[in-house]
């Protein structure tokens, strides 16, 4: 991975590895001048703790690291707390501390201190409601099978808005999912920035037709690409597009030349139809898989009866 991939990460993994850590440890030797001092950080790094834990697509680094930032965090805190407010929970954890007043004397800069973490923890807050959200769909949801089989599955684009899903400004993608393959350790390949397409664990994987019905597009001639560079020209690289009762389904990015079905087939649920590559406008290899209706609109779609949003697993059945 070049220079330039990195740089274009690097936002993702400042706010999903630094920033946390910074304020976990702020937690603990961030000094207080007062009792309201720790109420004020404790509420802004509380919210930006919840903020990423819905916003951000996990495995990209550690799907586990989701959950072990909250849980460091509430350490921390209590940890403080006890400190701070002099007050010895069951957890027995050591205090070394002076009383602290409820106020100090503020000065303007205090204000604007106060003011500035507060107006941030209500943004992320909201933002975090925003997410939350996200996992309530406006439309019925298409009945489908899962398509993929064999292991654990993480949804990185998904859910009923655009916080949680990058594809819902478009019409007929606005439900879509991106699909990636974890392993037991929360890990989606070998290494977080590796150039090799087979390192990544959904890369070859068979993509099995989730629907029974016609076999309408085809694309099987689109090269792979290397990580983190996008196919501009051919958004949707290798592809099977099908005519289910109801429902018209796309699945994108393919291996190049993995395709086993043709136009104008007829596909019953369950049958291999390809197996996952890096085609298209992608940065890495995942599976790519949206609904539509008649009228080109998008379509949400349900596994087992289920709708997902980003952050959610699928336990699929072996192969």
């Amino acid at each position: 991975m070049d220079f330039t991939a990195i740089l274009e990460l690097a936002p993702f993994y400042l706010s999903s590895l630094v920033f946390p850590l910074l304020l976990i440890l702020w937690q603990i030797v961030g000094k207080n001048e007062s009792k309201v001092d720790w109420i004020v950080r404790f509420i802004f790094s509380a919210s930006f703790i919840i903020w990423v834990y819905f916003l951000l697509p996990w495995a990209g680094i550690n799907y586990y690291l989701r959950y072990f930032f909250p849980i460091m965090f509430l350490i921390a805190s209590i940890y403080s707390f006890q400190k701070v407010w002099m007050i010895q929970l069951k957890t027995k954890l050591p205090i070394n501390a002076k009383k602290l007043p409820l106020f100090k004397k503020l000065g303007i800069k205090d204000y604007f201190y106060y003011a500035c973490l507060l107006i941030m923890a209500v943004l992320f807050l909201l933002t975090a409601i925003i997410c939350f959200r996200a996992q309530f769909y406006p439309v019925e949801a298409v009945q489908l099978e899962f398509p993929l089989k064999g292991g654990q599955y993480f949804f990185g684009e998904a859910g009923s808005n655009s916080a949680l899903n990058s594809h819902h400004e478009s019409k007929s993608q606005k439900y879509a999912y991106d699909i990636i393959k974890i392993d037991s350790l929360g890990f989606r390949g070998k290494g977080f920035f590796s150039s090799n397409l087979s390192d990544y664990y959904i890369f070859d994987e068979t993509v099995y037709a989730p629907c029974s019905g016609i076999v309408f597009k085809t694309n099987n001639f689109s090269e792979d690409m290397p990580i983190m560079q996008r196919n501009e020209k051919e958004p949707g690289g290798n592809h099977v597009i099908l005519d289910c009762s109801g429902a018209r389904v796309s699945l994108i990015h393919f291996k190049k030349g993995s395709l086993l079905v043709f136009e104008g087939e007829l596909v019953t649920t369950g049958q291999p139809l390809g197996k996952i590559g890096n085609s298209g406008r992608t940065t890495e290899p995942h599976l790519h898989i949206h609904a539509e209706n008649r009228l080109g609109e998008g379509i949400p779609i349900a596994f087992n009866g289920k709708t997902f949003v980003r952050n959610d697993i699928f336990n699929a059945e072996q192969k």
